[in-house]
C-alpha cells in the first residue's frame, strides 16, 4: 500500500501483470477521492480477468482504445 501512497498523476502500464497494485490503488482512492491520480493501462480487459479479486467499481472508468 505504501508504494502508491502520495502518488499523484501517475501512469501504471500493464497493470494486469501486478494485480496487487489494484488493491493498493483502491485503498489510496478510498482515502483521497480526487480524480485523475492514477491512469492504469494494459493490454488486457482488466475487469474481466479472473485473477483480479479487487473491484474498482465506482472508482474507475474503462476506455477502450483502437490499435494504432
Amino acid at each position: 500500500m505504501g508504494l502508491v501512497r502520495g502518488l499523484d498523476g501517475v501512469v501504471i502500464d500493464e497493470v494486469q501483470r501486478h494485480p496487487d497494485l489494484l488493491r493498493a490503488i483502491k485503498f489510496s482512492v478510498d482515502s483521497d477521492r480526487r480524480p485523475g491520480r492514477f491512469l492504469p493501462t494494459g493490454s488486457a480487459n482488466v475487469p474481466a480477468l479472473p485473477q483480479l479479486s479487487e473491484s474498482l467499481a465506482g472508482r474507475m472508468a474503462v476506455v477502450e482504445l483502437l490499435p494504432l
